[in-house]
């Protein structure tokens, strides 16, 4: 009982938002660095950037569920119990075993160290790092276009994770 209720406590003051930590943040980040200037004809990155859209949005919607759910100051365990499951998924949905290109540690596809700059964290450090690589070697194109295709794809995965019709 007592690691029922401090689950509770956590969630119902825990985060501020997972819009305002992930869907904000990738979206400028991606809109700053300008993906679809630096790629050119060489990829398409309509999916990704649509798929970041409908991220964004299904990370609202959970967090005004979230929000509506914890203001309304309930015990109701096991709906708190399943949107932090949900919050569990979202991160493995972000999560490639076999890591990123020339990194096999880090396997966050979101979040993670630049390989070119090891001081500040980057979102989609894959395919950011892939593209500064093909800027001087075409021979990395393919990997560019293979990590926007894992972007995107974990990206999906994460929008129906926040689903909350998947989850009754």
């Amino acid at each position: 009982r007592f690691v029922l209720e401090a689950v509770v406590s956590t969630m119902r003051t825990g985060s501020s938002g997972i819009n305002a930590e992930y869907g904000e943040y990738v979206r400028d980040t991606v809109a700053a660095k300008n993906l679809t200037a630096k790629v050119g004809d060489q990829a398409d990155v309509g999916m990704l950037l649509d798929a970041i859209d409908d991220f964004y949005e299904a990370a609202e919607t959970f967090e005004r569920a979230r929000s509506k759910l914890f203001n309304k100051q309930t015990d109701n365990v096991l709906k708190m119990r399943r949107m932090n499951d949900q919050l569990i998924l979202l991160e493995k949905c972000f999560t490639f075993a076999p890591g990123l290109p020339g990194r096999p540690a880090n396997r966050h596809l979101l979040f993670a160290p630049s390989l070119l700059d090891s001081y500040s964290g980057a979102a989609f450090p894959g395919i950011f790092d892939t593209i500064t690589m093909a800027e001087s070697d075409p021979s990395f194109w393919p990997e560019v276009r293979t990590q926007i295709t894992l972007a995107t794809w974990a990206t999906h995965s994460a929008i129906r994770a926040l689903s909350l019709e998947h989850f009754p």
